[in-house]
């Protein structure tokens, strides 16, 4: 099979490690349909989620893969030993120092190149195994953390030790195993023993998956098509050496609203990869059935293993929210582990617990200058957006009214604003080097960052904070 993949790749000049990405996909999704009718009997169900991870793992990146067990077990037992919240962050710095020395190893071999290998699967074991220390410790040490949705939803407390049988099911579990999002033990442990579905409407099959909504399912598999066709149409045009010519090497013969231009059309053609791959493992949720994600208005709903909120990455005037809706989990666990640990740690932690979460997520996705400049970047466009929200618009709503000509001039500005704004600052992110970074911003003239700063200053000096009685959602 691997020798058929490499003629396919030579002749449609796609490298063969994605063919192999791509296809996985496609041979998970009548596996998620074929295990549903699994017995109910959860040792069972671990053993063949696991060893079905294991065999696309193989199939996906090849022998290197089972490297990974190394840090599943060492995190396990340590875990199991002491459920600490200083356990947990050892075990979170331990995996991430791996990866950093993985990603710093691909640095020295095959700088600039991007491919996918034991590194990529890396970061989603940081992610995964991440989860699990933080909430294994939250739930061990219930008096000192916050009582928060999160918590009460996904804490694992002492005497729920997951069994090395479970850990190792949860672990390889393998909709989540090779592409993310990662999903929560609880959440998994849940769908395995059928107690995910306890509010399910009308559910009177006992000790069986919900039936599958086929109307959910085709409207997001209908997106992932469209995307994985886009993305295939942009890997056929060689988007980054346009993006080069025009932007970066000779930009005198090209006019600013060119440059501009194709700055937009790099940007969404690297987004559509990560979407499309997002919206084919949302499938797998709705399709195998652990995507359920409760009852709204009546109706089951099958959000649970979404990454991206397509509506309002695409539809938001609000930086903060274009920016909150993809990535949704990695967000998630930024927010609920690491900053809420700088936070309940305290002293010089807590008080730089945003800007030290930030510097740890870009050092999760590598040692590219690129990356920290573009979260550099989006922090202050991600804070104006949040200006504009409480100290402007309430404002004009109050004197206006959300009909008035007025507010939709601010909602089309803002609209442009978060467009641009997340665009721009996520050039250095795909570019990686400072030098074609810094070129980038000298031949646009740095206009949206110089935008976003006076913005930044205008707001927080000539317009005072919103009381929350007089904010109007």
């Amino acid at each position: 099979m691997f020798t058929v993949i490499e003629s396919l790749a030579e002749k449609v000049h796609v490298p063969a490690d994605q063919i192999r990405y791509l296809l996985a996909f496609f041979i998970e999704l009548p596996l998620c349909y074929i295990l549903r009718y699994l017995p109910s009997n959860p040792r069972l169900k671990h053993f063949v989620y696991s060893t079905v991870g294991v065999i696309m793992l193989l199939f996906v990146f090849g022998i290197n893969s089972l490297i990974i067990m190394i840090p599943a077990l060492i995190t396990y037992y340590f875990m199991k030993w002491k459920k600490s919240l200083h356990m947990a962050l050892l075990m979170f710095s331990m995996n991430l120092i791996f990866l950093t020395l993985l990603q710093i190893y691909k640095y020295i071999n095959y700088y600039l190149q991007w491919y996918l290998d034991i590194t990529t699967l890396q970061m989603i074991v940081v992610i995964k195994l991440g989860n699990f220390v933080f909430n294994v410790a939250k739930g061990s040490n219930t008096n000192i953390i916050r009582q928060t949705d999160y918590n009460k939803m996904n804490n694992i407390p002492r005497d729920q030790f997951p069994s090395l049988l479970e850990f190792i099911g949860y672990f390889y579990f393998f909709p989540s195993i090779f592409s993310g999002p990662c999903i929560e033990y609880q959440t998994y442990k849940k769908f395995v023993t059928l107690e995910l579905f306890e509010s399910y409407p009308n559910n009177h099959l006992k000790n069986k998956i919900p039936p599958i909504d086929w109307k959910q399912f085709f409207i997001v598999f209908g997106q992932g098509i469209i995307l994985l066709g886009l993305t295939s149409i942009v890997i056929m045009i060689p988007l980054k050496a346009y993006f080069y010519e025009i932007v970066i090497n000779n930009p005198n013969d090209y006019s600013f609203i060119q440059r501009m231009g194709m700055v937009m059309i790099f940007i969404y053609s690297i987004v559509f990869r990560y979407f499309a791959t997002w919206k084919m493992a949302e499938c797998m949720g709705i399709l195998f059935g652990f995507g359920y994600s409760g009852i709204q208005e009546n109706k089951p709903m099958w959000y649970g293993f979404r990454n991206v909120k397509l509506n309002d990455f695409f539809f938001s005037n609000s930086a903060k929210l274009v920016i909150d809706s993809w990535n949704i989990y990695i967000q998630t666990f930024m927010k609920n582990h690491i900053y809420e640990s700088f936070e309940l740690f305290g002293g010089v932690l807590n008080k730089y617990k945003q800007s030290l979460t930030n510097l740890i997520s870009a050092f999760w996705h590598g040692i590219y200058p690129g990356y920290y400049l573009s979260f550099g970047m989006l922090a202050l466009h991600h804070d104006v957006s949040c200006g504009f929200h409480s100290r402007i618009e309430p404002i004009i709503i109050k004197k206006y009214g959300k009909d008035s000509l007025i507010y939709y001039s601010y909602w089309v500005l803002t609209f442009i604003y978060a467009r641009i704004s997340i665009s721009y600052s996520f050039i250095p992110f795909v570019i990686y080097t400072f030098i074609d970074s810094w070129k980038f911003f000298v031949n646009t003239y740095f206009c949206v960052d110089v935008i976003g700063l006076l913005a930044l200053i205008i707001l927080y000096v000539w317009f005072p904070k919103q009381q929350k009685r007089d904010r109007i959602d």
